[in-house]
């Protein structure tokens, strides 16, 4: 039987940790090397609920992983992400993404852990000036802390503790300051993004996950 917490994992001061691709599903429901299908998830604003947003995950080639978002009333969110796979299973990356139509391409400081501890932050900044702000943009995520029992997983009624992990991300305006995204993103375990809540642009979310499908 398989270990149903294998994606655990516990430093030696005692730090929490997750096997972070158990929690993202950018491939769909399998692991593994090759081509997979990627995954949809389709969520509504809870306070205003004609607003929806859509993530879309596929793999157009076997080492990369491309998430496509769009939201009602905001222009389209991509980023791309290398997708690697050595002894210590899948290493995600992100390389470059496009934000209000200009395209950033990031360092080599946005490597998603394969293991990720709370606390543990990652972050770079871009190569490219950002066209309204005069400057590059600085991308960074954390993973804040677990979230299981707070945030609903459609289709489970009892989630363990460690169900849901929350990571907080930061893209900024290095020259003005002005934080463009600030959110936090809830990830359910085996399922993908369930929720979002903060502040995109100027516009305040609180994203919760109606369904979602393998490609």
């Amino acid at each position: 039987m398989a270990d149903p917490h294998a994606h655990i994992l516990t430093r030696d001061d005692g730090t929490l940790g997750v096997i972070s691709p158990f929690y993202f599903c950018l491939e769909g429901k399998n692991y593994g090397p090759g081509m997979k299908p990627g995954r949809t998830w389709r969520l509504t604003d809870q306070a205003n609920t004609s607003v929806t947003a859509v993530c879309k995950s596929s793999i157009p080639i076997e080492n990369e992983i491309q998430v496509h978002i769009e939201a009602t009333g905001e222009e389209p969110l991509e980023h791309t992400l290398s997708r690697e796979y050595d002894a210590d299973g899948l290493t995600l990356k992100f390389k470059k993404s496009l934000i209000q139509g200009a395209t950033m391409t990031w360092g080599s400081g946005l490597v998603i852990p394969t293991a990720w501890f709370l606390k543990e932050k990652i972050e770079s900044t871009s190569l490219e000036i950002e066209p309204i702000s005069g400057g590059p943009l600085k991308f960074s995520a954390m993973f804040r802390r677990f979230r299981g029992g707070q945030i609903p997983i459609p289709g489970v009624s009892d989630p363990d503790e460690a169900s849901v992990i929350q990571i907080d991300q930061k893209i900024t305006a290095v020259k003005t300051g002005i934080e463009i995204v600030d959110i936090s993103m809830f990830f359910g375990l085996g399922v993908g993004i369930i929720g979002a809540d903060g502040r995109i642009i100027s516009r305040t979310v609180k994203y919760r996950l109606d369904d979602f499908s393998d490609n």
